[in-house]
């Protein structure tokens, strides 16, 4: 089995590479200012391009049986986001068309169902690039994936600190918010494989992948206290706390998360029955309690 991996020294692919030891070859597409220090497994082998330069892509694709697109825009600019998530994921498509790459699988957003009022400019990039995978006719898998997140992630930082107070004063955006099914990073690249594995899958249809519940951030603190009881948390107009109006309205973070009133619910049945997928609680993988599957 020969693999393109695009994005993979991205914060996504760096991981799946990472879980890659069974393929025969894994050609991972990096830039010139690439950090590629990671990639030195035996099977892995670097190709210097960018999908947004499609003659550069182009022989990449040589050979390849199986392409694996994590790739996306890592600024908020509009025109960057619409030629990385567009432009990149057309040109991605065209080659494997060329090359007849017998599976594609997509990282798309959990962001593409929301209402347009919810739609940012990349949520809008992300609709152009899943809708144009679709339509490409080829043998597609695609993953809608939520906030990723791992131990070392801002949220997950933020709970462990305030888990340890009795007593907290905390922003009116932390009881007003919640999560949209964080996904632990684990469980996504485990799913990611199994879709790189299976042969047994439905063809060019989304599937959510994501954690299994969408907590508000003082819900969080909550469950992962150290104490035994709830710690008493006071609200704060959020206008005298910017250093949380600030955490979130954090790009990364904003695209994500959804008021208190409305807020969507991903089915994850479908992706339970063809990847076998169990995702873990994140208040389990904070306080370390959550099964290793």
């Amino acid at each position: 089995m020969k693999i393109l991996l695009l994005g993979a020294t991205g914060y996504l692919g760096g991981q799946v590479v990472a879980n890659l030891g069974f393929a025969d070859r894994v050609r991972c597409l990096v830039r010139k200012t690439s950090n590629v220090s990671s990639l030195t497994a035996p099977n892995i082998e670097l190709f210097y391009g960018d999908l947004t330069d499609k003659d550069s892509l182009d022989p990449a694709m040589e050979g390849i049986d199986i392409v694996v697109h994590t790739v996306k825009a890592s600024t908020m600019d509009k025109e960057e986001q619409y030629k990385v998530n567009v432009t990149g994921t057309q040109n991605v498509l065209d080659l494997c068309l060329r090359h007849n790459i017998k599976k594609l699988i997509y990282i798309s957003a959990v962001g593409v169902i929301y209402k347009e009022e919810h739609h940012n400019d990349y949520i809008k990039s992300k609709i152009q690039a899943e809708d144009r995978v679709i339509k490409a006719g080829l043998n597609s898998i695609i993953l809608r994936s939520p906030l990723i997140y791992n131990q070392n992630s801002l949220l997950v930082k933020i709970v462990k600190l305030f888990s340890r107070f009795p007593v907290l004063i905390l922003p009116e955006t932390m009881f007003d918010y919640r999560f949209q099914q964080p996904v632990y990073i684990d469980d996504m690249v485990q799913t990611l494989v199994k879709a790189i594995l299976t042969d047994d899958f439905k063809k060019n249809h989304p599937y959510f992948v994501t954690g299994p519940s969408s907590p508000r951030l003082s819900e969080l603190i909550d469950w992962c206290t150290i104490y035994p009881f709830r710690p008493l948390k006071i609200r704060m107009p959020l206008a005298c706390l910017k250093l949380f109006q600030g955490i979130l309205r954090n790009p990364s973070i904003q695209n994500f998360l959804s008021s208190q009133k409305e807020f969507y619910q991903f089915d994850l049945k479908e992706c339970r029955e063809d990847f076998d997928y169990r995702p873990r609680e994140i208040c389990e993988v904070i306080t370390g309690t959550a099964k290793i599957t």
